[in-house]
């Protein structure tokens, strides 16, 4: 650094620096990817909730509503589909045989599933 410039650093500082920041945001989210949930298993706590008030209210749910209240934006989609499917292997909810159109952009209002949670 000269006493001209203070924002001056040599080269190798500065490489040194980026490289112990981008180690440091590395480890940080290997932590944290090792203790989070992943979005498969909130999107199931999420689908169990909307059942069991399905249940309670007898108001159907789609797959957008689960989306919706799980406020999770994931580059896959399609792990929902597993989702209700252990929902309904569990006994927690089931298909009505109806359908309803979407609301989320992404999906353009293409027909869904509507289920019903059971008691």
């Amino acid at each position: 650094m000269s006493d001209d410039d203070p924002f001056e650093f040599p080269p190798e500082e500065r490489d040194a620096g980026r490289n112990e920041g981008r180690a440091r945001r590395d480890e940080g989210m290997k932590r944290a990817a090792d203790h989070s949930p992943t979005e498969k298993e909130i999107l199931y706590e999420v689908a169990k909730g909307i059942a069991r008030y399905s249940a309670k209210t007898g108001k159907p749910f789609q797959a957008d509503d689960i989306w919706r209240v799980s406020g999770l934006t994931v580059r896959e989609g399609r792990v929902l589909g597993p989702v209700m499917r252990d929902l309904r292997r569990a006994g927690l909810a089931a298909p009505t045989g109806k359908l309803s159109k979407g609301y989320r952009p992404q999906n353009h209002v293409r027909p869904q599933e509507l289920w019903k949670g059971l008691p």
